[in-house]
């Protein structure tokens, strides 16, 4: 695991333990530092204010969704502009957009805070100064194009339900990612901002687990080679469009990689010559312990000692790698890390635990269930990865 920088996450709100006594709260994540201390379980993802309009909408006790009245309402003025804006006080789609921001009490410094201190840093696809010196001068410049990116960034930074009949396909995920898809297959000239904003659902469909990942990022590929083959024929020589491009290029291998791990499929080797901020190693040493349990399970007769030697050795490496992953995360957060490398870590740990003859101690897969747990905690699929754990851990017991 490669150093990085300490950071610290705030939620936009209060926990509801220290607002119903009136405390002060540091607003830290995932708990407060009383609620840490006093052990008291609060998440914000339980504490729902009341909606305060018809634009979204309480799911019992977790965190507001988009109404449905406003999921039509930004389809159909996605669709024809003319046509539904006297439906909601005469308002077009970036007006009622940047409404729905204030409907979900949105603050847009604190906001931009917490997502380049967490998604930013493994998918560094956006211009920081860029974006923090546009949303400085919003009252002035705003654009439907904006709300709709913020949006992406406060969708993609929300952690997983508590409830188990709550999926993280929310109606205001399914709506901005269908705004991206009305977007994406319209005429006209497509921007890098759309590439970005859809680079960002695709982030949250791979890290929860959604199997519409798929769609998104083909849609995202057919979207980078048209905006490529526009900026030939304009001469679009922009400095800093040309590197966003080129970040943007990266963070297509690395989700597409991404994806075959978090949905539980086979790594598909690249021949890319590197891999931005995702933990090379951690996917080498992944893909490896992959491929090898595979090759192994179709085997239809005795190992043959070659075969056993690299198995037992790529084992081993798998092991020490989540072991150390696990100390590293004990003592510097879950925060500090890549969720690409992550994935790719805890993605190994399966085939490893399905290994009967492997040898792993009662108190090692003790440690990596917790850190399984741990890491489910921040993002969905790692429930995922937590069933199969526990099918693969349970012969091991008996």
């Amino acid at each position: 695991m490669s150093a990085q920088v300490p950071l610290t996450l705030k939620a936009q709100r209060s926990c509801q333990f220290c607002a119903s006594r009136k405390q002060g709260c540091d607003r830290l994540l995932p708990n407060c530092s009383r609620c840490t201390s006093d052990r008291h379980a609060v998440n914000r993802q339980n504490e729902a204010p009341a909606p305060s309009n018809d634009l979204v909408e309480s799911r019992g006790s977790c965190s507001l969704d988009l109404s449905a009245k406003a999921e039509s309402l930004l389809l159909r003025l996605a669709c024809d502009s003319g046509s539904s804006a006297a439906e909601y006080g005469g308002h077009g789609l970036s007006e009622l957009l940047f409404k729905v921001l204030d409907a979900f009490e949105v603050d847009i410094p604190n906001l931009l805070d917490s997502y380049f201190a967490s998604v930013h840093r493994w998918l560094p696809i956006i211009e920081e100064e860029h974006i923090r010196h546009k949303f400085a001068d919003l009252e002035n410049h705003s654009h439907g194009d904006d709300a709709r990116l913020l949006l992406a960034f406060y969708v993609v930074i929300q952690f997983p339900c508590n409830h188990a009949d709550h999926s993280m396909n929310t109606r205001l995920y399914r709506t901005i990612r269908r705004l991206f898809i009305i977007a994406q297959s319209s005429l006209g000239v497509k921007d890098l901002d759309l590439l970005q904003y859809g680079l960002l659902l695709v982030a949250y469909e791979c890290s929860q687990g959604l199997e519409s990942v798929y769609t998104t990022l083909s849609a995202c590929v057919s979207l980078a080679r048209i905006i490529e083959t526009q900026s030939y024929e304009s001469s679009d020589l922009n400095s800093r469009h040309l590197e966003e491009r080129t970040l943007c290029g990266y963070a297509l291998v690395t989700l597409d990689r991404s994806t075959q791990a978090s949905l539980l499929t086979l790594l598909r080797l690249s021949e890319e010559k590197a891999f931005l901020n995702c933990e090379p190693t951690s996917m080498t040493i992944s893909t490896l312990m992959i491929l090898r349990s595979s090759h192994d399970r179709s085997r239809s007769g005795p190992r043959d000692p070659k075969d056993a030697n690299a198995l037992w050795s790529i084992a081993r490496m798998s092991l020490e790698m989540c072991l150390s992953a696990s100390d590293f995360i004990r003592y510097n957060g879950i925060e500090n890390l890549s969720f690409v490398g992550l994935c790719c870590v805890w993605r190994a740990v399966l085939p490893l635990v399905g290994l009967k003859e492997f040898q792993i101690s009662a108190q090692e897969l003790e440690t990596l269930r917790s850190e399984l747990e741990r890491f489910s905690s921040c993002w969905a699929i790692g429930a995922t990865f937590l069933q199969h754990f526990d099918q693969l851990a349970r012969p091991r017991s008996l």
